[in-house]
């Protein structure tokens, strides 16, 4: 396949709306007013908060402690964006926010665990040095939540660390055969901090008793959740014996949470991925390599984009009962050096890398996405640069298709067609109407004065950069490869990149954070219009298609018994 019939035509990706980070006033010793500035955020301070009911959120911080909501509502029957401040209480004034990340739990009902880690800078005096402390802070709405409207009344929580902490996700661990949601916590120590929410019996202070504690016995008894930090031997045997820092931490459970996938990235440039059995908690193999600059970002992946199947859909008999191990890929994005996705490392572990082109072209590459940005069944790489560049990647296979229709590389097919085929399952729209303008590589890197709505998208520039960066192996043979589809221009650098369907139409959306703000963008959807209903025809015409074999086929049977 030539390259020129990929990326000739790109979906419109556009600016719904963007929302500056919460302004913040600075007092100076003889000034009677402060001077107010726009924080920065950073890698992260950012998470998305998943509603059961769909209506989903995405939660920002600035590094001066300042935290906003985003979400869409329904305003005089309008969709509207809303942000609001929220008032995380127990952060004090002056604190470094570092992390954020939130826990969604919907069992009984609807609840969420915010946590949040902070630098306190303490002053300097005289006789004593300057120093700092750092903690980390869980705020848990307890019953169901409109938005962030009760965070007053939320249990909180603060745990020191005697650390310096960096990344703060959420994985899911198995305890006396149930699914739990734990914190996990990166440290400067060279550790992964595990930390698990436990019950624990209140008591209340009674001054009409000498003793003042009184247990709340029986009925009465009220049991409050907090979170306490547990050792992760017991449940993460691949975080033994870290001897370098860690920048980031992926985990990927799959085959009904009977395996696990880790990878890590770290500062001095490694990477290391984990395969474990989760039944036994056993190390099934690990895979190391060495970067010579330090590991921003690292993501698990599958080319695959999958979807849960609605509960109200019967479940369809496959030929095979045997489940085949999804292929897993690792993406590798490093400071000095281009990305990098090392494939299926289940069977090869990191030996088959494959570098996306221009990637160490616009500063520092610091987050990504996986995301189907084309609407054809297979993810796309989006990838985020200090430059104020967001990078679009493609994987482009070579391998012939065999008559089962699976390549000899893993690709899967489906019913659509050719995952080669630039036609597959997707709808090129008219674009004649909207020229894209080019982007020039020193144009980008120029500062801008303040955030906008409007950003450069950039194509025309891509077909010479692929040619230039086309993967051949050593006899001149093409090779898979992953094609630079297109690029935008952001007035700051990218921070962070996250799909959310933030509108709650069913559609997943990019959610873009940059230094200084959150952008939302959205394709087109006059053109999402268009492929839905191109694809429910597809659908009522295999439908009617079936009906028509089968009436034939009973026709023929009535004829042969006649006969």
């Amino acid at each position: 396949m030539e390259e020129s019939k990929i990326g000739y035509k790109s979906w419109k990706w556009t600016d719904a709306h963007f929302c500056n980070l919460p302004t913040h006033t600075l007092l100076y010793p003889g000034m009677s007013c402060g001077i107010s500035t726009t924080p920065q955020t950073n890698v992260y301070g950012h998470a998305k908060v998943i509603d059961p009911d769909g209506s989903n959120k995405f939660l920002v911080a600035s590094r001066v402690g300042k935290f906003i909501s985003l979400e869409y509502q329904i305003t005089m029957d309008k969709l509207a964006p809303s942000a609001k401040i929220i008032p995380f209480s127990y952060i004090p004034a002056g604190a470094e926010l570092v992390s954020l990340d939130v826990i969604c739990k919907s069992v009984h009902h609807k609840r969420i665990v915010v946590g949040v880690t902070f630098i306190k800078f303490e002053e300097e005096s005289e006789d004593v040095e300057s120093t700092c402390k750092q903690y980390l802070n869980l705020y848990s709405l307890q019953e169901e939540y409109s938005g962030f409207d009760n965070i007053d009344d939320c249990f909180s929580q603060s745990i020191d660390l005697d650390f310096t902490p960096y990344q703060l996700t959420h994985t899911s661990i198995f305890v006396a055969g149930k699914l739990e949601s734990v914190f996990l916590l990166i440290g400067s120590d060279c550790k992964i901090h595990m930390y698990r929410e436990v019950s624990v019996s209140l008591f209340l202070l009674d001054s009409d008793h000498g003793d003042g504690m009184n247990h709340i016995q029986s009925k009465n008894q009220a049991m409050q959740q907090t979170f306490r930090e547990f050792p992760t031997d017991d449940c993460f045997p691949e975080f033994k014996d870290i001897s370098t820092c860690v920048h980031w931490i992926d985990i990927v459970y799959y085959n009904q949470y009977s395996r696990r996938l880790t990878a890590r990235g770290h500062r001095d440039g490694g990477i290391t991925v984990s395969h474990v059995n989760v039944d036994s908690n056993e190390m099934l193999s690990s895979w190391s390599l060495q970067h010579d600059s330090p590991i921003t970002c690292i993501k698990i992946f599958t080319l695959e984009y999958s979807v849960s199947q609605p509960g109200f859909i019967s479940q369809r008999k496959e030929n095979s009962d045997k489940e085949v191990d999804p292929v897993f890929h690792v993406l590798a994005l490093s400071a000095l050096e281009p990305a990098a996705v090392y494939r299926n490392v289940l069977s090869n572990g990191l030996k088959e890398p494959l570098v996306l082109p221009q990637s160490n072209k616009f500063d520092v590459p610091l987050c990504v996405c996986i995301v189907d940005i084309d609407f054809d069944g297979c993810n796309e790489i989006m990838i985020g640069t200090y430059g104020q560049e967001l990078l679009a990647y493609k994987f482009i296979s070579q391998k012939p298709m065999s008559k089962s229709g699976k390549s000899s590389g893993n690709e899967k097919l489906d019913e659509f067609g050719d995952i080669n085929d630039p036609n597959r399952n997707r709808h090129l729209s008219d674009e004649k109407e909207q020229r894209l303008t080019p982007v020039d590589i020193q144009d980008s890197l120029r500062s801008k004065s303040h955030e906008n709505l409007n950003f450069k998208h950039s194509t025309e520039n891509i077909t010479q950069s692929n040619k230039q960066h086309k993967q051949e192996d050593y006899m001149g043979k093409k090779c898979d490869h992953f094609q630079l589809l297109w690029q935008k221009s952001f007035a700051c650098p990218v921070m962070g990149i996250d799909r959310l369907d933030i509108m709650g139409d069913g559609m997943e959306d990019l959610v873009v954070v940059t230094l200084k703000g959150v952008h939302i963008i959205q394709p087109d959807l006059q053109e999402i219009a268009k492929v839905c209903l191109e694809r429910m025809n597809n659908i009522t015409q295999k439908k009617h298609k079936i009906k028509s074999d089968k009436h034939l086929s009973n026709v023929k049977s009535v004829q042969n018994k006649e006969k």
